[in-house]
């Protein structure tokens, strides 16, 4: 009989986001998960790191995933490398001149974050990651995964190399966009290219077919990023895209020549970020129709009533208690779920282009337990429509206690709750753990 025991915690890390998953399967093999590593406090997500070196047994990291280069989501990223190996880091496409309004918007950071944002690929070898996965956004998955199709589970797990930890069947991208990806970041220079992979958000992968990840993010806008690039080129003088690496290390000298170009963008496209290009990912073990049993554990540094209730009407106000109260004290029984999804978001916004991303990921409908409120609680980036389409039951926030962009919303918030869901504050002192029991026949 194959078992697994598992562990997923949003960390306390304030204005941030740094979630783990730990799988632990037949009691001998673990998989280690991450997703997004950042704060920004300094000390708090390094304090974060540490916490969380001493109770992971393992030293290494299977998956790391970057939903987007905010330095709130990455700022650990260098001092996670020092704590442990990552073998495989999974990322979305950024291209190059994307990434210089980046550095602009993230300004006075460590040297550190400006080299990963100049040459993602090159920070990342250097730290000895032996894959690296990138994302590029494409049109809705028109063959989503089917209990049918997917992986069946392993006859012996003792036996599994743990070398070929995945099945990888993600869509390869077309030749065109592939060859300007790689012209873009010099990749055939490279002499480590081989470690590198290119494919659409199309398709999942698999943890030896017992647990599923799939991704999304919205597809990219060559129109925006070809109209920024002819406005550096005016602005900056012998601008080109080699030279963009030396520019974000170098950011001080040329920003007001791009924040000129980022603002003539913003303008065009009404854009307030580049929240759109967020990696998501869904998670959930699969071979559903083989699972024995399930027992479900919820842990959190906080008391049965959650937090945040003083802004809600009062109708809600009762709801609210009532149901934190069930899921703290018996959560394997308050939620009527068969399955135990988790939805990470990054800061996407909910509304760019919804239908794609629902499209996507309609194999998670139904199947959600936890999802990770997008741009930490912020209002307009949340979409009414998600929580009614995927019947979430808990939504996480993890925000800074006394941030200055008042996040969470309570709009959100009242929002979850008046469809019967439960919001919970991670924040620079509160974490949230779910722990669970599978045992497949």
């Amino acid at each position: 009989m194959l078992s697994a025991d598992t562990r997923f915690t949003f960390h306390n890390v304030g204005q941030g986001l740094f979630y783990s998953g730990e799988i632990e399967f037949n009691n001998n093999k673990q998989f280690l998960l991450i997703y997004d590593c950042g704060s920004e406090s300094k000390n708090t997500i390094e304090k974060a790191i540490n916490v969380f070196s001493k109770e992971t047994k393992k030293k290494e990291i299977d998956m790391l995933v970057i939903s987007h280069f905010h330095n709130d989501h990455v700022s650990g990223l260098d001092y996670l490398f020092n704590k442990f190996n990552i073998k495989t880091v999974v990322i979305p496409y950024f291209h190059p001149v994307l990434r210089l309004l980046i550095a602009i918007l993230n300004q006075n950071q460590e040297s550190w974050y400006y080299e990963f944002l100049a040459n993602p690929i090159s920070y990342l070898l250097g730290r000895k990651v032996e894959r690296i996965i990138i994302i590029v956004g494409d049109s809705p998955d028109e063959n989503n995964p089917n209990e049918e199709k997917l992986p069946r589970l392993p006859d012996d797990l003792d036996n599994l190399d743990d070398e070929n930890l995945f099945n990888i069947v993600l869509q390869d991208i077309d030749d065109e966009t592939k060859r300007k990806i790689v012209d873009n970041e010099n990749l055939e220079c490279l002499k480590e290219k081989n470690k590198i992979d290119i494919y659409s958000h199309k398709g999942y992968i698999s943890l030896h077919g017992i647990w599923l990840f799939k991704f999304f993010n919205y597809k990219d806008d060559k129109q925006i990023s070809s109209n920024l690039e002819k406005c550096l080129n005016n602005n900056i003088p012998d601008f080109s895209l080699d030279e963009v690496s030396k520019i974000i290390r170098n950011i001080e000298k040329y920003k007001g020549e791009i924040k000129k170009c980022y603002e003539y963008i913003k303008k065009q496209y009404l854009l307030k970020d580049f929240n759109n290009t967020s990696l998501v990912m869904m998670h959930t073990p699969i071979n559903h129709n083989d699972i024995l049993d399930k027992k479900i554990f919820c842990l959190s540094e906080f008391s049965p009533i959650c937090p945040f209730p003083i802004f809600f009407r009062y109708s809600n106000l009762i709801k609210y208690f009532y149901l934190c109260k069930k899921v703290f004290y018996k959560c394997e029984n308050s939620i009527n779920k068969d399955y135990m999804a988790q939805a990470l978001t990054g800061d996407i916004n909910l509304n760019y282009d919804y239908i794609s991303l629902k499209s996507h990921f309609s194999y998670f409908q139904g199947k959600l337990f936890i999802c990770q409120i997008p741009h930490h609680g912020s209002y307009k980036n949340w979409n009414k429509d998600f929580i009614r389409d995927f019947k979430i039951p808990i939504h996480i926030a993890s925000a800074g206690k006394f941030n200055k962009y008042g996040h969470p919303s309570k709009k959100v918030f009242e929002n979850i709750i008046e469809n019967c869901g439960i919001p919970i504050i991670v924040n620079d002192d509160k974490w949230f753990t779910v722990k669970a029991k599978i045992k497949w026949r």
